[in-house]
């Protein structure tokens, strides 16, 4: 039997059962998107949830077919849940295990509280956690990128959809420097394939043995290979710097969530930018594999 690892999100200080059993008036939602928009420890009132009620003590739940992100299909995917759940009046801990139909081998699984009262045609739903963790998945542009930090971007995405600014932002800088080598590399290699002057291959390769991210783009200037310049004229390593800089400085966590976000999205300009070089999606990722190996 395979243990299943769920992410709990309550405080010590949560009360579940008198959160719960309180008569909300809270956001109503459809059924279907509680399930895959609605993050944990949220509480929301769902009228669409129960099935044909015959007898009056017991009421079916039920798993409508949704849609989530399948890493196997590497893309959002339809998924069914086989769970036959009865709830009765008061308050129920459950599980509820989804497979994607297109290759079925990926699943999600959501813990979960609900609290019906009997004859009422409304549930109240608490998602304690669910596995793989909320949040949106990696743009797949990035995957190759990441490489062997595809977790660590996973955790900084999780704290982005949850608004938690700081921890975006200390996740994605902290990949940026512990990918310092292989963004140098990587520009240096189109800069190559592009026919740039040898001087700025030269230079970008010299700049990466700096130890900081920032301080390697301080060195290097502002030459920059002109096809990995986003929307033809911006330098994404300046802007990477300047991002970091700007995190440097005490902010509001708002202003760390903007900041995080721009880090990733340049982070994505960036890789779509190299993979129309350096080649489709297999190359890419070798080139990034042999990176990764020659930087240890």
């Amino acid at each position: 039997m395979v243990d299943i690892l769920i992410t709990v999100y309550f405080p010590d200080s949560y009360s579940m059962e008198t959160t719960i059993q309180q008569d909300t008036s809270q956001r109503i939602v459809p059924w279907s998107d509680f399930l895959t928009n609605s993050p944990p420890a949220v509480e929301m009132g769902i009228r669409d949830a129960l099935g044909s009620i015959r007898q009056p003590d017991t009421a079916p739940l039920l798993v409508p077919h949704i849609k989530l992100y399948c890493s196997v299909c590497e893309g959002k995917r339809n998924f069914e849940s086989t769970d036959q759940i009865q709830l009765n009046d008061g308050l129920r801990r459950l599980f509820m295990t989804y497979s994607c139909r297109d290759c079925g081998t990926m699943t999600h699984t959501f813990a979960l509280i609900i609290r019906w009262k009997q004859g009422s045609p409304l549930i109240t739903a608490l998602k304690i956690g669910q596995w793989p963790a909320f949040g949106p998945p990696p743009p797949s542009i990035l995957k190759s990128l990441l490489g062997q930090y595809y977790e660590l971007f996973t955790k900084g995405l999780q704290a982005e959809s949850h608004g938690i600014g700081f921890a975006a932002f200390t996740y994605y800088s902290r990949i940026v420097e512990l990918l310092k080598d292989q963004l140098f590399v990587l520009a240096s290699k189109v800069s190559q394939k592009t026919a740039a002057p040898p001087e700025l291959t030269r230079n970008l390769l010299t700049a990466k043995r700096e130890k900081t991210f920032g301080r390697a783009v301080e060195v290097l200037g502002d030459a920059f290979p002109e096809h990995l310049r986003l929307q033809g004229k911006y330098n994404p390593f300046q802007l990477l710097r300047q991002i970091l800089i700007n995190g440097e400085n005490i902010q509001p966590d708002g202003a760390y969530l903007k900041l995080a976000q721009d880090l990733r999205a340049v982070l994505a300009a960036f890789a779509a930018q190299v993979k129309q070089y350096i080649g489709e999606d297999k190359e890419f990722a070798a080139a990034v594999e042999h990176l990764d190996a020659t930087s240890k």
